[in-house]
């Protein structure tokens, strides 16, 4: 609701939701993101069930590249510190980001709630099991917060790996690996104590080392121009 200047006038206007502050977004970012950081994806098929998809986090610009290469919403999980610039504070709350606080004594339960009153909605979570960029000056995979794993357990969600191949140049060609979804249906009526959240971590960090190994691979056995070859012929076949 807002009142124009110069009368008596309240004008109502309408507030859009995250899903569609997300397709607003992806016109202009998808436009951007595509000149300034070009990327193809390859690997697996990315299933419409509900889902967390899992990431390597190399720079503080991986969410843009994923806004503007998938076509799908996504709630992104961001750590609370990321929300004090203006601008990336307005972008969040547009698409819906959950903000977690790391600080939190017993954790942040806002967050938790929402992340999974999000999954039981249909709503996909983009989350980093990092918990923070990649500060090594490698693209290993860096040890896991436990949270992850213990949502997809909860939830009985699938989870979906996909790896960002290297850190991003401004108008050099990106690579993006989907890996094999899997869930934690093993997991189901386990209590939930440490060395249960602990396994289901290790599974997690097991399944994105692997995921990058096979994408690492394809790379260095000439993926780049094998990649750039599928994509032209799939240009010449949607013309």
């Amino acid at each position: 609701m807002r009142k124009n200047f110069g009368d008596n006038k309240i004008v109502m206007k309408k507030e859009l939701t995250p899903q569609e502050w997300h397709k607003k977004y992806k016109k202009t970012m998808g436009w951007i993101g595509n000149m300034l950081c070009p990327a193809y994806f390859f690997g697996n098929e990315i299933p419409n069930e509900t889902k967390f998809i899992v990431a390597n986090h190399l720079q503080f610009f991986d969410p843009i590249l994923y806004i503007a290469h998938m076509d799908s919403y996504m709630r992104f999980v961001t750590k609370k510190e990321t929300g004090k610039m203006p601008l990336i504070n307005r972008w969040l709350n547009d698409l819906g980001a959950i903000p977690i606080d790391r600080e939190k004594n017993g954790g942040d339960l806002v967050a938790v709630k929402a992340i999974l009153r999000s999954i039981k909605n249909g709503d996909d979570i983009m989350i980093f099991p990092e918990g923070t960029r990649n500060k090594t000056g490698t693209t290993d995979i860096q040890p896991l917060k436990e949270g992850t794993a213990l949502f997809a357990v909860k939830t009985g969600a699938m989870v979906l790996p996909i790896m960002i191949y290297k850190k991003h140049k401004v108008f050099c060609r990106n690579y993006l690996y989907v890996g094999k979804p899997f869930d934690y249906k093993e997991f189901q009526g386990r209590k939930l104590d440490a060395e249960t959240i602990s396994e289901a971590n290790d599974i997690l960090f097991n399944k994105m080392v692997e995921a990058k190994a096979f994408m690492d691979a394809y790379m260095a056995d000439g993926g780049a121009k094998k990649l750039k070859k599928l994509y032209k012929e799939q240009k010449k076949i949607h013309k």
